[in-house]
């Protein structure tokens, strides 16, 4: 440290932060609620340092520990932010249904062993346990795998649960993750902002809930601001929320958790009803395509089969739901046409996508194998992109016998997925 940081106080706005010893003055905390809304309580609070000026004003953490850094002082700042932290938090361990505490550590700055160990008393003076406590690191300040791996599992061994913060932002290396195996997975705001309306994102977030569940570990939609991200969040996944919608960053004080799991409350019946509307429209949907296969079966069984292409075709140009129509043998080899919407632009066609011809084989598709081998009445697939046009479609898989010499085939309709 040199003379300029030992004899020179570290001041923002006329507010001294480190003394001219450079022994850090306490800094504020703020938490922010962690919300989880299946149990429609309190989770976790993150604590979060401010500093204030003069005139009431707050100064924000980057304001704070830029300037630490400045000074050469930004360890005994994070040292001395996660002490009052743990002071600050001390009071809500009473509560019989304690949030855990989340403390951010900042890689960039970290001393390996030693902030073990400073964590570890700092927690024992409160007499907070260390399995009450969320170390939340952004793992992209370290730069030695092996080595963050190792400064972990010391975390680990003394009983503190891990977070991985920032998941899903573009520096985010996906591979330490099964190394480092975190309890907690914070999904980055940027995913989260706007993602009710972008298919990318909620396409990422999805993965990382998948991942999420693979390992272990819980995911938290971070920076959530709007109720349509909650609700696109809460659909996707996510086990608990975090962001400005729920709770803005606040001081201590003794109402904090009863006002967020107010609000959180609110949400959770908002929620539910959001999933009962969208169960109810995915209901009349498929009532409407469970007549629409009901009514071309009639059709295909009382024809012969040298007409299943032009009964395909009728069906399809009366029902604006289907995007294409096709037929295969009990083989799984396709003996029709692959008719198609007139509606359709076959634009997308061009190139990787083109429609399955004539004698193809689609045995290993699932909407065959899982109809025939199961033992189906009726299959109906997952969202996937259609081969035959790059859409977003799902195909209804059912088997019939024709009226005339009673060979069974599969009637295969592709719907677009909207």
């Amino acid at each position: 440290m040199n003379s300029e940081t030992l004899n020179d106080p570290l001041a923002i706005g006329g507010f001294t932060v480190l003394s001219a010893e450079s022994t850090p003055k306490d800094p504020l905390t703020y938490f922010q609620p962690i919300c989880s809304v299946k149990t429609r309580s309190v989770f976790g609070m993150e604590a979060l340092a401010r500093g204030i000026g003069p005139d009431g004003t707050l100064i924000p953490p980057a304001q704070l520990f830029a300037e630490a850094a400045r000074r050469g002082a930004s360890r005994p700042y994070e040292m001395a932010c996660r002490e009052n932290a743990l002071a600050t938090f001390s009071p809500y361990r009473t509560n019989s249904h304690a949030p855990l505490l989340f403390v951010n550590l900042n890689l960039a700055v970290s001393d390996g062993e030693d902030d073990v160990s400073h964590l570890l008393r700092a927690a024992q003076r409160r007499s907070i346990a260390p399995q009450n406590i969320v170390v939340e690191v952004l793992e992209s300040h370290f730069d030695n795998t092996q080595r963050l791996a190792d400064l972990l599992g010391r975390f680990r061994q003394q009983g503190f649960l891990l977070a991985l913060d920032d998941m899903g932002a573009g520096h985010s290396n996906l591979d330490r993750i099964p190394l480092i195996r975190p309890d907690v997975l914070k999904v980055d705001r940027d995913l989260i902002r706007h993602m009710d309306t972008d298919d990318f994102k909620q396409g990422v977030f999805k993965a990382m809930v998948c991942l999420g569940r693979r390992i272990g570990a819980l995911v938290v939609a971070e920076g959530v601001e709007t109720e349509p991200e909650a609700l696109m969040a809460l659909e996707l996944g996510a086990d608990l929320l975090q962001g400005y919608y729920v709770s803005h960053p606040q001081p201590p004080e003794t109402r904090l958790i009863d006002r967020t799991e107010s609000v959180v409350r609110i949400l959770a019946e908002r929620f539910k009803q959001h999933m009962i509307a969208k169960a109810s429209r995915r209901r009349c949907k498929y009532r409407q395509y469970n007549v629409l296969v009901e009514t071309l079966l009639c059709d295909l069984t009382s024809s012969p089969s040298a007409d299943f292409n032009v009964v395909l075709q009728k069906a399809v140009r009366r029902n604006n739901a289907i995007e294409c129509a096709y037929l295969l043998d009990e083989t799984g080899v396709q003996i029709s046409e692959t008719v198609f919407s007139p509606n359709e632009s076959f634009e997308r066609t061009r190139g990787m996508f083109r429609p399955a011809p004539f004698g193809a084989d689609h045995s290993l598709k699932e909407y065959y194998y899982m109809l025939l081998d199961a033992e189906l009445p009726k299959y109906t697939t997952e969202p996937y992109v259609s081969l035959a046009t790059g859409s977003l479609c799902q195909t209804i898989s059912t088997c019939f016998r024709d009226g005339f010499n009673n060979r069974q085939y599969v009637l295969c309709i592709d719907v677009q997925v909207t």
